[in-house]
């Protein structure tokens, strides 16, 4: 009996505690249903009203049992009632971790945001960019916040899920007028926790995985927009040894991948990281490329292997990577700008420093089939200028400063041969790229500038550049060849300072066999007549020392065909038939050294123009300084020009040496021809001819004997022969009774001959006549020179009409005219 009643107590008193229970949760239900939801509602309120900004939802529901709290339709805005509101929310949940609350932890086992949307606008203000609209936001937040406690220890923080879907953010920057909308974009965190499994504090934990979807992004100020078919994040944030945070990070861009494990240093304020890259799209990143015009990236994936550094004082990146099939274009054209099979690099390093220094070393960068289509336009600007450098096509082009050069007809550096040293800026970037291979590369240049259009094509080409470096006063070693134009060939060798090429550099260019039908636009442009055939070899030497250029051009054509005059060109024809003539040897080969000079510095300095208008002087000279364009030919040095003896027909020892030289020069070249126009200056002439005609009297008549070519000798007064020899002559020309009355009046000293001689000449009257015959004389003399070692020159050295002319210095000088066949 006694047990029956200890059990039916026991069953009471159980069923009286469970009722008990029952009733407190009820209680606590009710309680938390009543007054939970109106504390929460009061809450939101009374710090609505705090920041100054509305915070509204539609309907808020306490789950209390599972501490679970949920939102709906929240709306954060301000005051403004046409405000756009800067935050919304279709459906928001909480729900705390009991056990984790228990243990003195805040405890969140999740937080789902269904639909979140963020704007963040920027409006002007008084002509001015104003505050971004969650600026005011977050100082009114800032002013609310409650005083930190240093003392206090940092609460433990867990978070089991954090859940984001179909975030959207709008952005809206008035003063740069540029709007866009992400998104959306989802995002979840896992087992996050402010304390490792450990239990040591200050560090982080957790998974995550972003899903930011499509992206089609346009950049700020700009038409360039980042497009990604697919991009995904993921990875884990865990505690390292000592202070290090591992981050591990897995991207998924497209087809490519991105795999990193990161290391923070929190106390020393490190990051440092490895990264692999595989067949990540070069695509998306095409916007940021330093171009002025778009480009369009038809292929190009990078795959490689990195390392990350940060310190205090510098980052640093280094590795080795991986560039197949690249292709890129202008938006315009289908060919290529730039393209290859494959780039690789190796050991490459870049360091960042805080001063703003920067390092950059490479050493191996392999390309494989590079192909580079080089255009200048119309205007003259390269298509490189044109898209990468600042200024695009503001400034005037090499191109267009050659022709104008070539009209005017002298040197653009003769306008600013000495400019002013400009002092250089330190250099807060340095390069090593130790070497440079090419392997089968294929460059196109065309020229767009001449009518015609120029485009040669350089295949095959390969070689070396070594010890590229931008630091002063190192060289780097070039060494290259290809072919050219189908059947030529080129090559490179030399060196170039890589601080700036065009001031120090030493190259040697040599061109083979190209076909001077490829450059016929050129001769077009420059010297208005076609040339239909032939084959060119170039030899360039240009070595620059500070700027000073120093240049020498080779140029052997073979079997050059001329072909008709351009009509209606309005530049400067140059005399190209008469050239050829003049220039072409009997195997019908051309070889002509031109050497040009120039500051590089100077603002119009352009090499093209220099050597066009040493070819052009060169060519003009055929015509205009015939003698001088022989010389050149022959490799004589100083005075070319031949010069006659004043009142004789004769010329120096030294001219003579030069007719047997023009001559053999004439020989070798079979289509071209010489006339010789014998000259004459009326006033200096007719007095040395009656001079010459008195002297040669005096001396006759005192006995001397004379070679009509040799040089006539001036009498020497104090001779009694010549004196004996002035009398007799005297007598002769002028008359007895006159010389009779000289000696009368006169006293027997050298002065009486000095005034018996100049009347003598006086006697001696030369008109137009004889000075023509003298011409002639001269002519024919210089004939009997040049035919005197080859005979066989008889038809193509011809005797012209004499003519007047100035005497010089050096005596009367003597015309000839080139021509051909």
């Amino acid at each position: 009996m006694e047990t029956r009643i200890q059990s039916l107590y026991r069953s009471n008193w159980l069923r009286y505690s469970i009722l008990i229970l029952l009733g407190l949760i009820t209680a606590f239900w009710l309680l938390i249903m009543t007054w939970g939801v109106h504390y929460v509602k009061q809450s939101i309120e009374d710090y609505s009203a705090q920041i100054g900004y509305r915070i509204e939802y539609r309907d808020l529901r306490i789950a209390p049992l599972q501490l679970r709290l949920e939102l709906d339709d929240v709306k954060l805005s301000s005051r403004d009632a046409n405000a756009i509101p800067l935050f919304t929310l279709r459906r928001g949940v909480l729900q705390l971790d009991l056990p984790a609350i228990l243990a003195g932890r805040i405890g969140i086992r999740e937080i789902q945001l269904t639909d979140p949307q963020f704007h963040v606008e920027r409006k002007v203000q008084s002509g001015k960019p104003g505050l971004w609209n969650w600026q005011p936001f977050v100082a009114a937040v800032s002013k609310v916040l409650p005083p930190k406690d240093p003392a206090s220890p940092p609460k433990q923080i867990e978070l089991e899920r954090f859940g984001i879907s179909g975030l959207t953010l709008t952005l809206d920057d008035q003063p740069n007028r540029y709007r866009h909308d992400f998104g959306p974009i989802g995002l979840e965190l896992r087992d996050l926790a402010n304390f490792s499994k450990q239990g040591k504090q200050g560090t982080l934990e957790g998974d995550y995985q972003i899903d930011l979807g499509k992206l089609d992004i346009r950049l700020p100020n700009s038409t360039q927009r980042i497009q990604v078919g697919a991009a995904q994040l993921a990875g884990g944030i865990r505690a390292g040894e000592g202070d290090l945070l591992a981050i591990d990070l897995a991207a998924t861009l497209d087809s490519g991948k991105v795999t990193s494990r990161w290391l923070l240093g929190a106390t020393s304020n490190t990051l440092s990281g490895d990264i692999q890259l595989e067949q990540l799209p070069l695509i998306p990143l095409m916007p940021f490329l330093p171009s002025n015009k778009p480009l369009v990236m038809q292929s190009g994936v990078l795959n490689g292997s990195l390392q990350f550094a940060s310190e205090p004082s510098a980052w640093s990146i280094k590795g080795n990577f991986f560039i197949p099939e690249l292709f890129v274009r202008e938006s315009n054209v289908t060919a290529p700008l730039l393209a290859w099979k494959e780039a690789k690099a190796e050991q490459l390093q870049f360091k960042k420093f805080n001063d703003g220094r920067s390092h950059l070393s490479v050493h191996e960068l392999l390309l494989l089939q590079p192909e580079i289509q080089y255009e200048i336009n119309e205007k003259g600007f390269s298509n490189f200028r044109r898209l990468f450098m600042k200024g695009g096509d503001s400034e005037a082009p090499a191109t267009e400063t050659a022709a104008k050069t070539e009209e005017q007809g002298k040197a653009p550096e003769e306008k600013n041969p000495s400019p002013s040293p400009v002092a250089k800026e330190p250099n807060l970037f340095t390069l090593d790229l130790r070497s440079v291979q090419l392997r089968d590369a294929n460059l196109v240049f065309t020229d767009l500038a001449i009518k015609p259009k120029v485009q040669v094509a350089i295949r095959k080409l390969k070689g070396s550049l070594l010890g590229i470096s931008n630091e002063p006063g190192h060289f780097a070693s070039v060494a290259l060849d290809g072919l050219v134009a189908g059947t030529g060939s080129m090559r490179a060798t030399g060196q170039m300072a890589f601080d700036d090429p065009r001031l120090n550099h030493d190259m040697q260019l040599q061109f083979r066999n190209l076909p001077l039908s490829d450059s016929n636009p050129y001769f077009m442009a420059f010297a208005g007549r076609h040339i239909l055939g032939g084959r060119l070899d170039l030899t360039l030497n240009y070595k620059s020392v500070e700027g000073q250029l120093q240049g020498q051009n080779r140029f052997v054509i073979k079997k050059i065909e001329l072909g008709e005059e351009v009509p209606e060109f309005t530049g400067k024809r140059l005399p190209l038939g008469l050239a050829v003539a003049l220039l072409e040897d009997s195997d019908d080969v051309i070889d002509v050294k031109i050497d040009i000079a120039g500051n590089v510095n100077s603002p119009e300095f352009s090499a093209t123009g220099l050597v066009w208008q040493a070819v052009r002087t060169v060519l003009t000279n055929v015509v205009t300084a015939p003698f001088r364009a022989l010389a050149s030919l022959l490799g004589m040095q100083g005075d070319p020009a031949i010069y006659a003896i004043p009142g004789e027909a004769a010329f120096l020892p030294a001219d003579q040496e030069r007719f047997t030289q023009f001559s053999d020069l004439l020989a070798k070249r079979p289509h071209a021809t010489m006339e010789l126009i014998g000259t004459y200056d009326p006033e200096l002439d007719r007095q040395e001819l009656a001079r010459a005609r008195a002297d040669r009297a005096i001396l006759t008549a005192s006995g001397f004997k004379l070679e009509a070519s040799a040089p006539l000798p001036v009498p020497s007064l104090s001779d009694k022969r010549i004196q004996a020899g002035i009398k007799s002559a005297y007598a002769a020309e002028i008359g007895r009774i006159k010389l009779t009355q000289r000696i009368l009046t006169l006293p027997d000293t050298v002065e009486r001959y000095q005034q018996l001689r100049q009347e003598l000449i006086s006697h001696f009257v030369v008109d137009d006549a004889q000075l023509q015959a003298l011409g002639n004389a001269r002519a024919r003399l210089a004939q009997e020179a040049m035919l005197k070692s080859n005979p066989a020159l008889g038809e193509r050295i011809r005797l012209g009409t004499p003519k007047a002319v100035t005497a010089q210095r050096e005596g009367i000088p003597l015309e000839i005219t080139l021509g051909s066949k």
